[in-house]
């Protein structure tokens, strides 16, 4: 019996065109998971670290210069990233930055969403606790 194959979106080389159709179809079915989904906030993924916090940072922000000049700042994969941005500049010590990047993504959500999205009830968590997080560090 066959295993299903694991695709990881986000992660390096998904979506390019490379053995994937053929893997797929040798496989017992696909599962898509989202590379964040797995990628915990200490920069592991399954145990294994691959990822720095100031790294990750540095590359969601330069990410999100690309995607507000392409797409602008109401495109929902602009807003990902920039969520990702906040939690990633958190997470390399800068909860300040965090806290500023998660402000101006609500003002963006309550224009683009309403203010009964979930989401902004997420970033209004998130941004509690980077400005706690802010403030315990001064």
């Amino acid at each position: 019996m066959l295993a299903p194959l694991y695709l990881l979106t986000g992660a390096p080389g998904a979506g390019k065109p490379t053995l994937l159709p053929h893997l797929i179809e040798a496989a017992d079915g696909l599962i898509v998971m989202e590379m964040d989904e797995l990628l915990e906030q200490d920069g592991t993924l399954l145990g294994v670290r691959i990822a720095e916090p100031a790294g990750g940072a540095t590359a969601y922000e330069e990410l999100l210069t690309d995607q507000l000049r392409v797409f602008g700042p109401d495109h929902p994969d602009t807003q990902v990233s920039h969520n990702n941005l906040a939690e990633w500049r958190g997470e390399a010590g800068d909860p300040a930055g965090a806290a500023a990047d998660l402000e101006e993504l609500l003002i963006e959500f309550h224009q683009v969403l309403g203010s009964d999205h979930s989401s902004i009830v997420i970033t209004r968590k998130n941004l509690v606790y980077w400005r706690s997080q802010a403030t315990a560090q001064k």
